[in-house]
C-alpha cells in the first residue's frame, strides 16, 4: 500500500536525497517543496516523487523518480493527484519534456498532447529548468490544459 501527498517544508532534504540517487536534478526543491507529490510507503520511505516547476500560472513536470514498486496503474494515480494539485494552485496547464517516445501512448491516457517546440509558452524561457529542457535535442514536449 502507497501514500500519497503533498510535499511540506521537513520533507526537503528527503526529498533532495531521493532525486540525487536517481541522478536527477534537485536544484529548486526548497522554493517548490508545495508544489511536489510523494509517494511512500507506510514506513515512510520514499517511492516516487513528481513536481511541478511553477512559472506564472503554468506548470512545468519535473523531477519524476519512480522505484521499481510502482506499477503503471500507480502512474496514473499519481499523475491524477498532480492535476488536482494543480487545479488548487490555479495553474492554466501542464507541460512535460520526455526523450522516451515509447512513453507517449501513456501521457496521452492521462490527457496529455503532443505539441510542437514553437507552441511552448514564453514561460519555458523563463524558467531556469524549463530553459535547460529546450536544450534538449531528442526532447518531446507535452500538454495538458487545465
Amino acid at each position: 500500500m502507497h501514500v500519497i501527498r503533498n510535499g511540506e517544508k521537513r520533507d526537503v532534504k528527503k526529498v533532495e536525497q531521493f532525486l540525487s540517487s536517481g541522478k536527477v536534478s534537485f536544484e529548486g526543491v526548497e522554493t517548490n517543496i508545495n508544489y511536489f507529490l510523494l509517494v511512500e510507503d507506510l514506513e515512510g520511505n520514499l517511492l516516487a516523487t513528481l513536481g511541478i516547476e511553477p512559472v506564472n500560472n503554468v506548470g512545468i513536470l519535473r523531477s519524476m523518480v519512480v522505484k521499481m514498486e510502482i506499477k503503471e496503474e500507480d502512474l496514473l494515480i499519481i499523475f491524477q493527484h498532480m492535476y488536482k494539485l494543480a487545479v488548487s494552485k490555479k495553474l492554466s496547464a501542464l507541460y512535460l519534456t520526455t526523450n522516451n517516445a515509447k512513453s507517449i501512448p501513456l501521457f496521452q491516457v492521462m490527457g496529455f498532447e503532443k505539441i510542437e517546440r514553437s507552441q511552448l509558452p514564453s514561460e519555458f524561457e523563463i524558467s531556469s529548468y524549463g530553459s535547460q529542457l529546450l536544450t534538449y535535442s531528442q526532447a518531446i514536449y507535452m500538454k495538458k490544459g487545465i
